[in-house]
């Protein structure tokens, strides 16, 4: 009888671990979903990179300062002008 009765608390216990698991894996799941949704939306608010109107496209740092470069550039360029003070 005593076997039996370890065998239940045996089961019992693999269900409970089972369980557990299952638990812990639907969580995980959960987390990334949310995650795979917080990187659509950043895709989506950031825009693809390729999209650029920049050479650099790898980097969205990247691309702004070449923008902010040669907005500079211009800037020197304009003040170089005749007749700008």
């Amino acid at each position: 009888m005593a076997a039996a009765q370890t065998g239940i608390t045996n089961a019992a216990t693999a269900q409970s671990a089972a369980n557990a698991a299952q638990a812990d894996a639907d969580a995980l799941e959960g987390r990334m979903d949310t995650a795979e949704s917080d990187i659509n939306t950043l895709e989506t608010s950031v825009g693809t990179l390729t999209n650029l109107n920049t050479t650099t496209k790898d980097s969205l740092v990247g691309a702004i300062n070449e923008v902010n470069t040669a907005a500079g550039f211009a800037g020197t360029a304009a003040d170089r002008c005749v007749g700008y003070n």
